[in-house]
């Protein structure tokens, strides 16, 4: 541990104003995940959720591993039927579509840049085939009864 002289210099960052997702939302439009690809190499992640952040701590929902990326960067909520970005007073701000904004209702087609990160936003479409076997057994079984048994089952050979 390092020892240092005289008193740390504290620097006060202004909070910003969140809006709770709750309080805002119209419960009557249905959730619509997007896309973030990244530029160049095209990985994509997808946006299943209402409520995410971004940044360089590993507690963030989307993890940007690079210094100019803040802890928390910013934030992807889905209110009133919209994806909306929002800054969260971080060091380097947010671009979208080449401009700084602190935060804008994303389109499909947006470029965001967040540090040396760039994603372009896309739609996401769900058709029949996208649905495996396999979740759709996971699914039953989740949705059937537990029975216990009093003897433990005979295991396979």
């Amino acid at each position: 541990m390092a020892v240092t002289s005289g008193n740390p210099k504290t620097e006060h960052l202004p909070i910003p104003q969140l809006q709770p997702i709750s309080a805002g939302a119209d419960q009557s439009q249905p959730f619509i995940p997007i896309r973030l690809v990244l530029a160049p190499n095209g990985l994509a992640v997808e946006l299943d959720r209402p409520n995410l952040t971004l940044g360089r701590s590993k507690e963030c929902d989307l993890w940007l591993p690079l210094p100019d990326v803040s802890r928390q960067h910013a934030r992807l909520f889905f209110a009133k039927g919209e994806w909306v970005i929002q800054d969260l007073a971080s060091k380097n701000g947010i671009i979208v579509n080449g401009a700084k904004v602190a935060r804008m209702t994303l389109r499909i087609g947006d470029q965001i840049e967040v540090g040396g990160f760039k994603f372009q936003v896309e739609a996401v479409e769900y058709r029949k085939e996208d649905i495996s076997a396999s979740q759709i057994l996971r699914s039953i079984s989740e949705a059937l009864p537990r029975i216990e048994h009093e003897r433990p089952a005979r295991k396979a050979s």
